[in-house]
């Protein structure tokens, strides 16, 4: 008995998605096609798809179960790339820890920086695994008190200390402007971050319902008022 070739497994799976007419399309005659139809392997083929049709929730579910079984494999790993991600950078130095550097005079790195394309893949790890993310937060929110915890954020006082690897007062004044820039550009963002958490959280907006509704009952007292006189 005569094997489906790859070429013939593709034009029955296209036959089986878009009719008998994708045969057509493909180059072949009504008769080529009715006997391309009749093969013994052609119908055995269309035969699996179709119990497979028949079955495709079950297939969706096992699929769904085996990926996750494998990202679970990789959720150790997602993990330690977040973790070297909040250490940073470490640097190669000397028995006086001052940072060496290289013929360029750069900084010699001794673990270097995540890069931007694995933060990415261990965030989708783990995100597909339910273990992080956005919105799912919200429903473990009861009892979270978001102007507490941003009045803290915001309270929070920063020490800025110099690298001791940063010989001259220009490589350390410019290190200091980096991290001003950064600290400007966080706070700026910090209202934004405050209503995105409310809105997430299902919180109403500061003084929103309380002032409309004083200012509907002080226009109720007014028609009231305006009545008895």
């Amino acid at each position: 008995m005569a094997i489906l070739t790859a070429e013939d497994k593709q034009l029955v799976h296209r036959a089986f998605m878009q009719g008998p007419s994708a045969l057509l399309d493909d180059g072949m005659t009504l008769v080529q096609a009715q006997e391309f139809l009749q093969r013994p392997t052609v119908r055995e083929e269309i035969e699996v798809l179709t119990k497979e049709f028949d079955h495709q929730e079950v297939l969706f579910a096992l699929t769904k179960f085996g990926v996750k079984r494998r990202l679970a494999r990789l959720a150790p790993g997602a993990a330690a790339i977040l973790a070297q991600a909040l250490t940073g950078p470490t640097y190669v130095r000397d028995k006086e820890g001052a940072v060496r550097r290289d013929a360029t005079g750069r900084p010699m790195l001794h673990t270097p920086e995540v890069r931007g394309t694995q933060m990415q893949a261990a965030s989708e790890i783990l995100d597909r695994l339910d273990i992080i993310g956005g919105k799912r937060m919200s429903d473990r929110s009861m009892g979270i008190n978001v102007d507490l915890l941003l009045k803290q954020v915001e309270e929070v006082r920063v020490t800025i200390t110099d690298d001791p690897g940063l010989k001259t007062e220009e490589e350390r004044a410019l290190a200091r402007e980096r991290v001003r820039t950064a600290i400007e550009r966080l706070t700026s963002k910090l209202p934004l971050a405050r209503e995105r958490a409310r809105e997430e959280l299902g919180l109403p907006t500061p003084g929103s319902n309380g002032k409309t509704k004083r200012k509907k009952a002080r226009k109720r007292g007014k028609k009231t008022t305006a009545k008895k006189a």
